[in-house]
């Protein structure tokens, strides 16, 4: 009996063991968005350290070793900052600027984004909520053919 007890010990543990290795062995992937630039730079950017996380209006982040990732919902853009410069994935490819600037399109799209977030309130509905988030996109476009140069920096 003690013999029985003792193989079913040793069979729980290495069980345990077994499941511990495959949940550490689970290695995040970048989300689908991120591995454009991840491509491009992958130096810069390093291995994620997590999944992709997301925020009421459908933007996401996630961390990796050498900085974050960003998408922004409202123009279906990618950033990624080390925390000092920030590498912009635009129509006219991979754009680099310091973070004390902003290119004119993200300048338009922070303030878009500042006034849809004041406009959610605790309890709307999913339909109000993807309401506004598409009338911001809406606005966004519009925003953005009226720049005579959406990727000038403002200093």
């Amino acid at each position: 009996m003690r013999r029985m007890f003792v193989v079913a010990a040793v069979f729980a543990l290495v069980g345990a063991f077994a499941v511990a290795g495959a949940a550490s062995a689970q290695v995040a992937e970048f989300g689908p968005g991120f591995n454009t630039v991840a491509s491009l730079v992958p130096d810069v950017v390093g291995l994620p350290l997590e999944g992709e996380s997301f925020d009421l209006i459908g933007n996401s982040t996630q961390p990796t070793t050498s900085g974050m990732f960003v998408y922004h919902k409202l123009d279906n853009t990618v950033d990624f900052t080390n925390g000092s410069e920030t590498w912009v994935m635009t129509s006219n490819g991979l754009l680099l600027r310091n973070n004390s600037e902003l290119f004119n399109f993200e300048f338009v799209r922070q303030q878009l984004e500042d006034r849809l977030n004041a406009q959610l309130v605790p309890g709307m509905t999913s339909e109000q909520t993807d309401a506004l988030i598409a009338q911001a996109q809406l606005d966004m476009q519009l925003l953005e053919a009226q720049l005579d140069q959406p990727d000038a920096l403002i200093p």
